[in-house]
């Protein structure tokens, strides 16, 4: 919203309200509501004080925090897991108030019930007190860690925030509906009710959730391929590695093979000789590689999302995708090694 056509904090906080109220009466949209912040996009983070924590309580603590009006949480689908949400009890002039994460409460009351419990800004500050806990959303890429947030009633915003803020963030916020139809058969149609309240007023970067998690997630993709089809290509060569060595050594040793089984070696014995010799290559090459990739670990977590670089079971996987490769790289020298005539091998030494 323009500072300049909207200059008193009731006019801004009027405008969401009946835009929201508006949006939530049209056809197919289920939910509606406003944030200062929207998931993935990084939240603000604030310093606060926490009452009661276990710990040192006067400390302040990096925090993210949302200012929410309507059925916010209710529309990005954020489980309340107790107390309650934000009502038209929750006033400028009431109890000032605040919903917490999950997260937010494991980290700074553990062992008690948050609810009741007190939080505030700076020690001038009034207290909020705890009347939620929500289920924990990532504010923001997915590849960082999930914040303690909190969140605040719009309607609670102090009118000198929104009256001198000098960014004007407070007089831009994000519309989030939940919709049954496909939201861009949606989009014209809530564009028109802004436009109803306000026909010169700007609206920008709208998409459906679906394509913010995409957004979010296309840096992790390409390096997800990226990496992929260079472990691929390393496969392959490592394959073909293992196949040159052993036909090499085959190769070598059929003088060898020829006495063995001349002597009464069986095609079976001669077959597992070449196959422990692939397998122990093979076992050096994983064992070094699970130490490097050990090591890389802190490079790797840049790479991945969802899984640990130390996860256990992509070690297990990956090793036995390994020594199964290499494996089969070993049939085709083993089988030939098998098919030595004794006689030919004796001759050619």
């Amino acid at each position: 919203l323009p500072r300049a056509a909207y200059p008193r904090a009731a006019q801004i906080e009027d405008f969401y309200k009946q835009l929201v109220e508006r949006v939530s009466n049209l056809s197919g949209v289920q939910a509606a509501g406003v944030s200062s912040d929207l998931p993935l996009n990084a939240s603000e983070i604030v310093s606060m004080i926490v009452e009661g924590s276990e710990g040192e309580n006067k400390t302040p603590q990096a925090i993210c925090q949302s200012w929410v009006l309507a059925d916010y949480l209710q529309t990005m689908g954020i489980p309340l897991l107790r107390g309650r949400t934000f009502g038209p009890e929750d006033r400028l002039e009431t109890q000032p108030v605040a919903i917490v994460s999950q997260s937010f409460a494991r980290k700074f009351w553990p062992r008690q019930d948050p609810i009741g419990k007190r939080i505030r800004w700076g020690v001038r500050d009034p207290w909020e007190m705890i009347v939620g806990v929500v289920g924990d959303v990532n504010q923001g890429p997915f590849s960082t860690p999930l914040a303690p947030h909190v969140y605040r009633p719009y309607s609670q915003l102090p009118a000198a925030f929104l009256e001198n803020d000098p960014f004007g963030d407070w007089h831009a916020m994000n519309l989030a509906l939940r919709t049954q139809a496909d939201p861009a058969s949606v989009t014209s149609v809530v564009l028109a009710q802004v436009h109803s309240l306000d026909p010169g007023l700007a609206v920008a970067n709208i998409r459906a959730m679906t394509q913010a998690i995409s957004s979010s997630v296309a840096g992790a993709q390409f390096n997800t391929i990226l990496v992929g089809a260079f472990a691929g290509l390393a496969l392959f060569l490592a394959a073909i590695g293992v196949y040159g060595v052993l036909a090499y050594a085959v190769a070598r040793r059929a003088h060898e093979i020829g006495i063995r089984m001349a002597l009464g070696a069986k095609r079976a014995d001669v077959l597992r000789l070449v196959v422990r010799q692939g397998l122990t290559l093979t076992s050096i090459g994983v064992a070094i590689g699970v130490a490097v990739a050990l090591a890389l670990t802190r490079f790797l977590a840049s790479l991945l999302y969802g899984v640990k670089p130390t996860d256990p079971l992509t070690f297990a996987v990956v090793s036995v995708a390994l020594t199964v490769t290499a494996l089969l790289a070993c049939y085709v020298p083993a089988r030939r090694a098998t098919k030595v005539d004794p006689m030919v091998a004796l001759r050619c030494e």
